[in-house]
């Protein structure tokens, strides 16, 4: 069923993205562009595929900068401008589970009803 996959990937972009998000400070922490620019490009593709297309922008735009190196670049005000709108992009998907599944709690949007 369809909803169901649809469900399933967002449930999983938000389950991991914390950790996504902290896999990228670290990566810049160590001057990792290599480590950096697939983490970008894995997330973007994810974020792309539910129609995130700002954040998958941003992190577009993260990903070009690691892969060039540029050292000049603010990386991590870079992760900042990706923080702020991965929360609202976390905001609208949670929003979007519950709407198509209003049984499931406002705080647990992560979780399908079926999987309980």
């Amino acid at each position: 069923r369809g909803s169901g996959i649809v469900r399933k990937v967002i449930c999983t972009l938000l389950d991991n993205q914390e950790q996504t998000l902290n896999a990228l400070a670290e990566a810049i922490q160590r001057s990792d562009y290599d480590a950096l620019a697939r983490l970008a490009h894995a997330t973007k593709s994810g974020y792309g595929n539910v129609g995130a297309s700002r954040l998958a922008a941003l992190l577009s735009e993260l990903e070009d900068a690691a892969r060039a190196r540029h050292i000049d670049t603010d990386y991590y005000q870079r992760l900042d401008v990706i923080r702020i709108e991965a929360q609202a992009v976390q905001d609208e998907l949670k929003s979007y589970l519950y709407a198509t599944d209003p049984d499931t709690p406002a705080g647990d949007a992560t979780e399908p009803a079926q999987q309980r």
